[in-house]
């Protein structure tokens, strides 16, 4: 944890807390057909679970891209590896990935920074697809293209609100859509640009 100075303190504590309570033995298959085969003729019917063998794809589509890709993940004295994600990644890519690096006994370069985002809730909940909480396009009765039509501004101060947070956030519809309508009525375009966006827009769908 000497490098912890250039991580979020999310992903300090999260780690700290994988080590105080002591590493213990963790599955890395599943009884699944699809996924990547265990290469072992014992385990011929497993694939490996996919939060083990998933950071390795960083490495292989690296080497997918160039033969030179040692230049970058064994170079440890000359690359800083930055890394951004959720939370509940956290413990792949702070012990579990650098451990398998580390057991190869090469000069791997490892995690100097990660910038960790906490939750984003709708409601009381989390948000989930397969349990139908959140907020989807097929049910609010906007078409598709539509939401093409919106410009890089006019969702930049929503983006904004909640980079780098350091805390769950609930997202409630009604006071979120009431915030955004205020906003989108502040935008500098005039009614009749917005009509002639919306009118292309329909005559794309027609």
């Amino acid at each position: 944890m000497s490098v912890s100075r250039g991580w979020s303190q999310n992903a300090i504590s999260t780690t700290h807390a994988w080590l105080r309570e002591g590493l213990k033995s963790r599955c890395i298959t599943r009884d699944l057909k699809w996924g990547v085969p265990v290469p072992h003729e014992k385990y011929q019917e497993k694939v490996f679970y996919g939060w083990f063998d998933a950071p390795i794809g960083y490495v292989s589509i690296t080497s997918c891209y160039t033969t030179e890709w040692e230049k970058w993940w064994k170079n440890p004295d000359n690359v800083e590896l930055y890394q951004f994600m959720g939370k509940d990644n956290v413990p792949f890519h702070t012990v579990i990935f650098p451990s398998a690096l580390l057991g190869t006994g090469e000069s791997w370069t490892l995690m100097k920074t990660i910038s960790v985002a906490e939750y984003l809730n709708y409601e009381a909940s989390k948000f989930s697809k397969s349990r139908g909480v959140g907020v989807f396009g097929h049910k609010i009765g906007t078409p598709a293209p539509l939401f093409k039509e919106l410009e890089d501004e006019e969702v930049e101060f929503y983006r904004d609100k909640f980079a780098g947070s350091q805390a769950d956030r609930a997202l409630k519809a009604e006071t979120e859509a009431k915030k955004i309508a205020e906003q989108l009525n502040k935008e500098k375009i005039s009614d009749g640009n917005k009509k002639e966006r919306a009118t292309k827009s329909s005559e794309r769908l027609n």
